[in-house]
């Protein structure tokens, strides 16, 4: 039935804005995580890509490319969740440096509050 996939998928994406339970279990057992915000993006930049990018300063915890609603590209940012000394790490040695052709922007992600 239409209704209960469509209810399923809209459960299925809350996984993507809500940290995992994997994600608060590492954060009560091994300590605070840092999120980061990833600006001016190639849009064809991979999770995969950025997870190999950030882990060469430490453990990339989740790493998030939004997409936009009506043509599901990437929207050219992305949040990378790390421990904060590797975040800091991360932020020191990428922040203004090239990533497929494009100069990015890296630094610690401001909580924004959400419109209704």
């Amino acid at each position: 039935n239409v209704v209960s996939h469509q209810a399923g998928l809209f459960a299925a994406s809350k996984v993507f804005f809500n940290p995992s339970a994997a994600v608060f279990a590492r954060f009560q057992s091994n300590g605070p995580i840092q999120k980061l915000f990833v600006g001016n993006l190639p849009w064809s930049i991979s999770k995969e890509e950025l997870t190999q990018t950030f882990g060469q300063y430490g453990e990339v915890i989740d790493a998030y490319i939004p997409t936009d609603r009506e043509t599901g590209r990437a929207r050219g940012i992305a949040f990378i969740q790390m421990d904060p000394a590797a975040a800091t790490k991360a932020i020191d040695a990428l922040n203004g440096t090239q990533l497929g052709g494009r100069t990015v922007r890296v630094q610690e992600a401001v909580e924004r509050p959400r419109e209704q």
